[in-house]
């Protein structure tokens, strides 16, 4: 929420206690301090959309640029969907697999993906 906020209200419409979002924004400041500030900090110094842009072309460069080719070369068929790969059903443990290791290269990170239902 504080990544995508819009000045509808004003960048900083999120912290006063009457918002909806007050209380998730303590939260992520205990569970996560400084985070919210180092936010407002990049968002002072680069804009207020520099923060979103610069994690939707990490993510692409992820998805696209390393994930991709991978399971091309594995002849995986799969279509990138924004933040997901839309792939058969019996590839999907690979699929994940190969996206988990290259976000963990990217951010050092594990994350924790989870495999869709099947549409058909």
């Amino acid at each position: 929420m504080m990544l995508y906020r819009r000045p509808k209200g004003g960048y900083e419409w999120w912290r006063g206690e009457r918002s909806k979002v007050f209380r998730i924004m303590q939260a992520t400041d205990r569970a996560f301090p400084g985070l919210n500030q180092a936010i407002d900090l990049f968002a002072a110094k680069k804009g207020p959309t520099a923060l979103p842009c610069a994690m939707q072309r990490r993510e692409s460069d992820v998805f696209i640029g390393k994930a991709l080719p991978r399971m091309q070369i594995l002849s995986i068929p799969v279509a990138p969907i924004h933040d997901r790969f839309l792939c058969r059903a019996m590839d999907a443990p690979l699929v994940r697999e190969i996206l988990e290791d290259e976000l963990e290269k990217a951010t050092g990170l594990h994350p924790t993906l989870k495999i869709g239902k099947a549409i058909c």
